[in-house]
């Protein structure tokens, strides 16, 4: 084995004793593309898998036939390039894929293998090279490994400029290109080799430890101090200089985060998409093209959504982007086709809803997938009952469908509870100008919790239609709907509403409503119509029974007018609560103090009325009968 300090341009001079023919030039390209493949293919794939054995087989074949006519391969390794009898025979510039980098950047300036060599050398010099590929340790150099390997008939040239300073004399004759010298770029995690050059240690030599060091920086030129000054004062420098801040710990935790997400293998079809922009080289994209593909299909066997996302993110970008050729952008198509397959997206809804399993994932697939993903989702609406999925459902219908969403509202199957509040759902997603008509079908749904939800639509909606539709539920024969309608028209500033509530409060019908129904008219007549209708309240209570039952039937009315007055709680409120206060029934007196009480905790009251008077007694107000 050959190693030390290069100092000669190597292969060059090997043009004067090899057949530098097309053919033979051709069969060298031949190994490096094969080696290429095979270091790729043994990082993906297992050691028994077909493609890799195929690999394998080309990679012998091509060493085969180049040495039927030659007794060695001695090429010289350059940054991004191999060269054998001066011509470029493998070229690679991007650093993580590069053999010709993966030597280059340690020193290694020539490979040299015999015609001599065994399969099991090159089994393992294959394997020594495939370990290096995106290897991020930092114990040993491609050269150490070369020399433990100890090969018999695989030898390497070491070019050494640390030592000598300058490589060669540069000059190579007719041979103008010559081996790029190491730059501090090539190292970035080290100081450049050409301002500190190597520094070598003898075993003799006397040793400072790097704590000793660095208290001698700390305190030079410092004036002296106690040891527990001195003590702190290093520590507060070391903190200072070593010290990782939480910002840097939460920005490498966030780092670490995104790059778990990423999987490897979505990295390497990225990249490896570009080798099909290579030009006339066939042979070698149909390979690149068979690798990603074989990638693709084992991806889709997982039945990842993540990864798939991040794959077809990847194929797209590439498409969109690096402007491939017809036969290639086919080939992206076909990918994109595989990934978006509907058997794919129906595998995928059944893991997303499995209770179990989380569906984020899959529905963020679907919307990126786009339309093709509407069957799958629609599917899922009618299988699950999981109120996640049929939420999530929601959202990417309404991502995916674009114009066709309404044909989707109007095509789902409202007999199942589940999907009429889907309907619903889907409705409020798609910002419609008018209530539309499945909305005022479901007001009547016998499910209370689909007719809540359809009511609720209405009264957020806000608009004449849904006004008229929601006062009409004041009549409805099911007490529940009633008191959602009148809880949700609390909530509606529309005049329509506001009228129907003052008709039904102030009317013969009240009496015959159950006394919380009766509550929420008037709480809610109280919070639309404000002091508007206070002089109405006043009528109320200032009106005088005639019988008993007319009495119990006053103090009733009486409790109402103060629900209505908690809402109201301006000055003329309680003012009239005030009065209420003292009134001679113990039930009226006890509510309207308490409801005082609420409004003076929360600053609202007392308070005196718009003249700046007290409230009359109630006998004296106004004894005006209403519509009874």
């Amino acid at each position: 084995m050959i190693s030390g300090t290069y100092n000669r341009p190597a292969g060059v001079d090997q043009a004067d004793r090899v057949d530098l023919s097309p053919e033979s030039l051709e069969k060298a390209r031949t190994i490096f593309s094969a080696l290429s493949k095979l270091v790729l293919g043994k990082k993906i794939y297992a050691r028994n898998n077909p493609t890799l054995i195929k690999f394998a087989n080309e990679f012998d074949v091509a060493l085969h036939d180049f040495f039927i006519n030659e007794e060695e391969l001695v090429v010289a390794v350059d940054k991004f390039a191999i060269r054998w009898a001066g011509e470029v025979v493998y070229e690679n510039d991007k650093r993580d894929e590069s053999l010709a980098f993966l030597l280059y950047k340690d020193g290694m300036g020539e490979v040299s293998i015999q015609r001599s060599v065994t399969s099991q050398e090159m089994e393992a010099f294959v394997d020594l090279i495939k370990d290096e590929v995106r290897s991020t340790s930092q114990e040993e150099d491609i050269v150490t490994k070369f020399w433990k390997a100890d090969f018999e008939n695989i030898s390497y040239r070491v070019l050494d400029e640390y030592l000598v300073g300058e490589f060669g004399d540069g000059s190579l004759g007719e041979c103008e290109s010559a081996l790029s010298t190491l730059q501090h770029e090539d190292h970035p995690e080290i100081p450049s080799f050409e301002d500190k050059g190597r520094v070598i240690v003898g075993d003799g030599a006397d040793l400072e430890s790097i704590g000793y060091f660095l208290r001698d920086l700390v305190f030079r030129g410092k004036p002296p101090a106690s040891a527990d000054e001195e003590e702190d004062r290093f520590q507060d420098s070391m903190e200072s200089i070593f010290g990782v801040s939480a910002g840097e710990l939460r920005y490498t935790h966030e780092e670490l985060i995104n790059e778990k997400q990423t999987d490897g293998l979505v990295s390497f079809i990225g990249g490896y998409l570009d080798f099909t922009l290579m030009r006339d080289n066939s042979p070698a994209i149909r390979d690149v093209m068979n690798v990603i593909e074989l990638l693709v299909e084992k991806m889709i066997s997982e039945l990842n959504a993540v990864v798939l996302g991040q794959t077809l993110a990847a194929i797209r970008e590439f498409a969109a982007n690096r402007m491939p050729p017809p036969n290639i952008e086919s080939f992206c198509e076909n990918l994109e086709n595989k990934l978006t397959n509907t058997s794919v997206l129906i595998s995928l809804g059944d893991i997303a809803g499995n209770a179990d399993g989380d569906p984020k994932p899959v529905f963020e697939y679907y919307e990126l997938v786009g339309p093709n993903a509407l069957q799958p989702t629609l599917k899922l609406l009618e299988e699950t009952d999981d109120a996640r999925v049929h939420k999530m459902a929601c959202d990417t219908l309404v991502a995916t469908a674009g114009d066709q969403i309404q044909d989707v509202i109007n095509g789902l199957n409202i007999d199942k509870p589940q999907i009429a509040r889907d309907v619903i759902r889907l409705v409020k997603l798609t910002m419609p100008h008018h209530v539309p008509p499945v909305i005022k079908e479901l007001i009547y749904y016998p499910d209370f919790q689909v007719r809540a939800e359809a009511i609720h639509f209405l009264a957020a909606f806000g608009d004449d239609d849904s006004a008229l539709l929601l006062v009409r539920l004041l009549d409805d024969a099911e007490r529940n709907t009633r008191l959602r309608a009148i809880t949700e028209m609390s909530e509606m500033s529309h005049p329509i509403v506001k009228n129907r509530l003052e008709e039904v409060a102030f009317g013969k019908d009240i009496a015959t409503r159950d006394l919380d129904e009766q509550i929420e008219i008037f709480r809610s007549l109280g919070k639309l119509g404000g002091s508007e209708v206070i002089p109405r309240l006043r009528q109320i209570v200032g009106r005088k029974p005639i019988l008993f039952f007319g009495r119990k039937k006053k103090k009733g009315r009486k409790l109402l007018v103060v629900y209505a007055l908690e809402q109201i709680a301006d000055s003329d409120a309680v003012a009239l609560l005030e009065s209420l206060a003292r009134d001679p029934d113990e039930s009226v007196r006890a509510k309207a103090a308490q409801v005082l009480e609420s409004l003076e905790s929360s600053g609202q009251g007392p308070h005196k009325n718009k003249t700046g008077e007290k409230a009359p007694p109630i006998d004296s107000m106004s004894e005006e009968t209403d519509g009874e």
